[in-house]
Parts: structure tokens; C-alpha cells; sequence
């Protein structure tokens, strides 16, 4: 079973996040910080992440960083959490590998984490 780490902090975004997965097959774990969200990654092996558009854009590089130094495999999915902003002043296009906004079906929020799965899997079949 895969595993989800989700990184957002607290609040009404997160728990909509949190009741989508847990109605999914993955495992998930939550952390509300960057810091947080790495030992959780290094403890718990996590296959994807998930970070939320609340999280600061150099934080969001800088974990990518820091897992991809480990597993260069991962794939990181950025969820907007605001609805409409301007992408290029919310986002980090170098630690992100895919984007889902704000009105996003959970239907689409799945076939995501599903592709970036798929790709990170076929990846390391040919490492």
C-alpha cells in the first residue's frame, strides 16, 4: 500500500484533504511543517507528497530538496488551498512535479496521485 505524506497546517483545507484520503487505498500521514514533514518521510518511507499552497514557497523547495537527496523517485503534488491566485507568486515550479486547484474533484485530486504514482513506479524499474 502506498503511502501519502500530506503537508499543510491546521485547519478546514487539511480536514477536506484528510476525509478525501481516507476514503482512498493509500496510507496516509499528516504533517502541519516542513521540518515535521521530513522526519516523518525518513520514518515512514513516503511515496508521494502532498503539500498545500498555505506552505512558503522556499519551504516547499527545500523539502522537495531534501527528499529527492534521498529518493530522487518521489513525486511532489502542490494543492492550491486559496482558489485563485497568481501561480508564478504562489509556487515553486522546481519543487512541484503537478498542480491541483481549489474546486478540483476528488475524482481529479485521485487521477494525480495515481499518474505521479504510476510515473515514480516506472521510474524506479529502471533505475
Amino acid at each position: 500500500m502506498e503511502t501519502i505524506l500530506l503537508c499543510a497546517p491546521e485547519g478546514n483545507n487539511r480536514k477536506k484533504v484528510e476525509r478525501f484520503l481516507q476514503k482512498t487505498r493509500y496510507r496516509f500521514i499528516v504533517s502541519d511543517n516542513i521540518d515535521d514533514a521530513f522526519r516523518l518521510f525518513r520514518r515512514d518511507k513516503a511515496d508521494l507528497l502532498l503539500l498545500s499552497g498555505a506552505i512558503k514557497t522556499e519551504d516547499q523547495a527545500s523539502l522537495r530538496e531534501s527528499v529527492r537527496h534521498i529518493d530522487k523517485t518521489i513525486p511532489v503534488l502542490f494543492y492550491d488551498v486559496v482558489g485563485s491566485f497568481a501561480l508564478s507568486d504562489q509556487i515553486s515550479f522546481s519543487a512541484i512535479d503537478d498542480v491541483v486547484f481549489s474546486g478540483s474533484t476528488a475524482k481529479e485530486l485521485s487521477w494525480r496521485i495515481r499518474g505521479l504514482l504510476k510515473q515514480s513506479q516506472s521510474m524506479r524499474n529502471q533505475s
